[in-house]
């Protein structure tokens, strides 16, 4: 998201004030790498974070920076045309004009 901090710091700030729930929104765990920090007195991996969709989303949508503009540009986006389309279709394919646009902007 381009926000000029250390990601600890910030996933630790935005973790409070969006008040995600461990284990339901995240969960926080050791990096598999092995030593990924180590000659600094030890190993001391860093954390890893896994996010639910939701999460992701919300936390996207919190940035006051241009790639937050942009995602939430980009979810607003789909919501719009979800709407102009219809329910979503059964056979679990995204709907053709939904896909194109979403293309489109990848």
């Amino acid at each position: 998201m381009e926000v000029g901090k250390d990601f600890s710091t910030w996933i630790t700030d935005r973790i409070k004030q969006g008040g995600f729930v461990p284990g339901v929104d995240f969960e926080i765990f050791d990096s598999p790498i092995s030593g990924n920090q180590s000659g600094r007195g030890g190993d001391r991996r860093s954390k890893d974070y896994a996010l639910s969709l939701d999460m992701a989303k919300h936390l996207a949508m919190m940035e006051r920076t241009p790639k937050g503009k942009e995602a939430r540009r980009c979810f607003i986006g789909c919501g719009r045309v979800l709407r102009e389309v219809g329910n979503w279709n059964p056979s679990g394919a995204l709907p053709g004009k939904f896909h194109a646009w979403f293309s489109s902007k990848l």
